[in-house]
């Protein structure tokens, strides 16, 4: 989804945060390859996630 969503223009501004239970390098390393502004992994405190929202949007923006 998130390298289909980086493909169209229409879509290309949307911040994503990923947010995971799996904590492997390969991963992290996979989601911000294609695209995602952020990751987090679970569990996650609010104000890490409002941190992780935060900077995809400024990075958006």
């Amino acid at each position: 989804m998130l390298e289909f969503m980086r493909r169209r223009s229409d879509l290309q501004k949307i911040p994503v945060v990923m947010l995971s239970s799996e904590t492997t390098d390969v991963q992290v390393d996979e989601a911000l390859g294609l695209g995602a502004d952020a990751f987090v992994f679970k569990p996650v405190t609010i104000d890490e996630l409002e941190a992780a929202i935060r900077k995809a949007i400024s990075l958006r923006s």
